[in-house]
């Protein structure tokens, strides 16, 4: 199975004007990142300005730099990881994810996701497990290649205003993750039936409506479980859940703990 070598991580680092990512690292670590804002790289092709939930993935000792845009009030920021094991560059290569090239994705926090998940395991000293460490980190990596592939696929939906129309009911639903929401008034938002709604959301996003909130809920009820002594009720009640039992039911469902376990 092999073993991590090397791992260390940020999640939406801030990083301040005019701050350039090192040319250079002098540790023998790839390093992947995905930005929540808008920056410029450097790259084998020249200098490329990309957008909000892309990624690359620079080999070790790179020598390609990334930054903010010209017009940019702040710094970028961005979720990354410093990683190294034994199999890295084949497995790259085998899920057609290629050094130094800048690729795209649907939902960026599924890379936030999965670096948490990683960070749980490593700093789980009493079980901790090393094969479930390489695992976790590999489906990391099939994660960000199947999201530049759903992106492709999303690309290729010709009505460009009901697919806009979706992106933003989509980004709508997420950043109010605490609400209720049923299938039938999500489907009425964009006159369409709820066959076709759920249809299509699965064919752009990759994933059910139901499952994408179920998701995001998670990801925010694992943060304030880290970095909050908010108690598993107050919790649930922030990420939308009215009864504390059902949601850590379903938190250890998705995560394979407790929200207490979770915790600790």
């Amino acid at each position: 199975m092999g073993k991590i070598e090397y791992f260390t991580f940020g999640i939406n680092t801030t990083h301040e004007l005019n701050y350039t990512a090192p040319s250079k690292t002098s540790y023998n670590a790839w390093l992947i990142t995905c930005f929540s804002t808008p920056f410029i790289m450097d790259s084998p092709n020249g200098i490329i300005r990309g957008n909000p939930g892309d990624f690359v993935i620079n080999r070790p000792f790179n020598h390609f730099w990334h930054t903010h845009t010209e017009d940019a009030k702040i710094g970028f920021i961005n979720c990354w990881c410093h990683i190294y094991f034994d199999e890295a560059y084949s497995f790259f290569e085998n899920h057609g994810l290629h050094p130094d090239t800048l690729y795209n994705t649907v939902d960026s926090f599924v890379f936030m996701r999965d670096l948490l998940d990683i960070k749980k395991e490593i700093d789980d000293r009493e079980n901790y497990s090393p094969d479930m460490a390489v695992l976790l980190m590999k489906k990391m990596i099939i994660n960000l290649s199947k999201q530049n592939k759903l992106y492709n696929v999303r690309n290729t939906i010709s009505n460009e205003k009901r697919l806009n129309e979706l992106i933003e009911l989509r980004n709508n639903i997420l950043a109010n993750y605490e609400q209720e929401y049923s299938l039938n008034s999500l489907a009425k938002k964009l006159n369409i039936s709820e066959d076709y709604f759920l249809t299509l959301y699965k064919k752009i996003f990759g994933i059910s409506p139901k499952k994408d909130l179920c998701l995001k809920r998670i990801e925010k009820a694992k943060i304030l479980l880290i970095s909050t002594d908010m108690t598993v009720g107050r919790v649930a009640a922030a990420c939308g859940y009215s009864d504390p039992n059902y949601f850590s039911r379903l938190f250890k469902k998705v995560t394979g703990v407790s929200p207490i376990q979770f915790r600790q």
